[in-house]
């Protein structure tokens, strides 16, 4: 479902720093009763997790699981995560990997930028999207999805066609994914919801127009897309037709894509935005007082008939 299910306004955790306090005091003690019916007594500082004997691992990572979730399977993922880290000897990660299976299974995603900069080691491949996402490489596993630390891919022997085998392996990905969607409205303010069971699905607005058309295959595109994606298993489009509608059917759009990222699992952005030929322009802009207003861009100007600067 995503990557992280919180409210905006909440007092957000200093560690994990997409979570709100009390959902990361709730992950806490998840993970300090698993281990405790493991017989291991642990304490959490700064967080990393450490037991009596030395041992610890942090809490990152099955932070993004849980938030790839409904709260209510959060005790099974922690479970599940815990067990298998007291498990495996030998971790699977980029480094263990050949260069041959590392091309194989990394990835571009698309993430909130805010999310991406707090993480406490910086991944490979950040580069901006729209305002406030940007995308980042990550490695897929048969058990996980996690970001591909930049110094990883320094040292990689096959570094130099990685951003091309996750550019690849992403659009691959994209073909074989089966999308549903739904459409809400009719004639010029019909907006149409995409959604699909990969963790990817807002990454394949990499993809719009594809997206746009596999899902209607008489789509006009001529006037753009104004789209958003509030989650990390779903985009939101609208195909502007009407400039004498298009103001409310931003507005609710908006709203919409505002309650998805507060209230769904897996924030990407609360923001609409405006694709056409391949450029993509912010719409919407949230203020520090909470007010959202519409950001005066060349895409709104063309959407409203008016001649760009």
């Amino acid at each position: 479902m995503g990557l992280f299910s919180r409210r905006r306004h909440d007092p957000m955790d200093p560690d994990l720093t997409f979570m709100t306090v009390e959902e990361a005091d709730h992950l806490r003690d998840l993970v300090l009763t698993t281990l405790a019916e493991h017989g291991i007594e642990a304490t959490i500082t700064d967080g990393t997790v450490e037991a009596a004997d030395g041992a610890g691992f942090g809490l990152w990572n099955i932070a993004t699981v849980c938030g790839a979730a409904e709260r209510e399977a959060w005790p099974a993922l922690v479970t599940e995560h815990v067990t298998g880290l007291l498990t495996v000897s030998e971790p699977r990660t980029p480094a263990d990997m050949t260069a041959e299976d590392l091309l194989a299974a990394v990835r571009v995603r698309l993430a909130e930028e805010a999310y991406v900069r707090g993480m406490p080691t910086r991944p490979a491949g950040i580069e901006p999207f729209a305002p406030g996402i940007v995308r980042h490489l990550v490695v897929e596993t048969e058990t996980s999805v996690t970001a591909l630390p930049a110094d990883a891919v320094t040292d990689h022997p096959g570094s130099a066609d990685l951003q091309a085998a996750a550019e690849r392996n992403t659009r691959a990905l994209f073909d074989r994914s089966e999308l549903a969607s739904q459409t809400l409205g009719e004639g010029d303010t019909t907006v149409r919801a995409v959604f699909a069971e990969s963790g990817f699905t807002a990454t394949f607005a990499l993809f719009l127009p594809d997206v746009v058309r596999r899902v209607d295959t008489e789509a006009d595109l001529s006037r753009g897309v104004v789209f958003a994606v509030p989650t990390a298993q779903q985009i939101v489009y609208h195909l502007p037709r009407d400039a004498a509608v298009v103001p409310g059917v931003v507005r609710t759009l908006r709203r919409f894509a505002g309650t998805a990222f507060d209230e769904g699992a897996g924030p990407v952005s609360p923001e609409l935005y405006f694709w056409q030929d391949g450029k993509v322009d912010v719409l919407t802009v949230e203020g520090d007082d909470g007010r959202v207003t519409l950001a005066s861009t060349g895409g709104l100007r063309t959407m409203l008939g008016e001649e760009p600067d």
